[in-house]
């Protein structure tokens, strides 16, 4: 495993706490763990090219932790753009969304799925914007869906990497 960027972009990750683990095919060292605020993660540099205005979301997540008080940034760009699992319930209601900002600090158009995920199996978390929609996936199965127009927020973005990973708390595992 690695954080190279297969896409040929060259956009390489940079590894920071995180440690290979066994993947949801069982091969050793082929996934990344992310087990401790703010310092375990991927960070890919800044760049003007991810900046896209239509996306796709996707990463194969694997919850070591059900109901802590975790909020898991699966892929986050500051103030631009963030898919986030908040499995707790606790400090709110349970919402696992992907977030979208459209015009700088605190204007986020989120949209929210607010079932559980599961906790000690693989799942695969998808979320697109084709422009005008945003959509959730849970194992290839929508979920919900939401109108959404607008451009997506990036005059600041080029101040941030992009995270891979990012735990806002200093319990659980993703």
């Amino acid at each position: 495993g690695n954080a190279k960027d297969e896409s040929g972009n060259g956009h390489d990750g940079e590894v920071k706490g995180s440690v290979l683990i066994q993947d949801r095919h069982s091969t050793a060292d082929s996934a990344y763990e992310f087990t401790s605020e703010g310092v375990s993660h991927i960070s890919i540099p800044k760049s003007d090219t991810l900046r896209p205005q239509k996306m796709t979301l996707n990463a194969w997540v694997y919850l070591s932790q059900e109901g802590a008080d975790e909020r898991f940034n699966i892929l986050f760009k500051e103030e631009s753009v963030q898919l986030a699992i908040d499995n707790t319930g606790k400090l709110q209601k349970v919402k696992n969304f992907v977030g979208l900002n459209t015009g700088g600090v605190g204007r986020w158009k989120n949209l929210e799925y607010m079932g559980r995920f599961p906790a000690g199996e693989w799942f695969m978390y998808t979320a697109t914007y084709d422009g005008a929609t945003m959509r959730q996936h849970l194992n290839s199965q929508e979920i919900c869906s939401g109108r959404f127009t607008g451009a997506v927020f990036y005059e600041n973005s080029h101040k941030y990497p992009f995270l891979i990973g990012s735990i806002q708390s200093s319990r659980g595992n993703l």
